[in-house]
């Protein structure tokens, strides 16, 4: 039997979907990204250069 192959998706795939999507949707992306992990929010405090006051 033939294994059957899926393509995986790309970046560009990603980058097409979410070109798509309004700002608030973005936002509750991020968001959700964030609540995910505590390597997210280090990953996007960084990111955004915010830092603990």
């Amino acid at each position: 039997m033939k294994k059957t192959s899926k393509k995986q998706p790309t970046w560009s795939d990603l980058k097409r979907r979410l070109a798509d999507l309004e700002p608030p949707a973005l936002i509750g992306l991020i968001q959700d990204l964030y609540a995910s992990s505590k390597n997210n929010q280090a990953f996007l405090n960084a990111r955004f250069a915010l830092a603990a006051r």
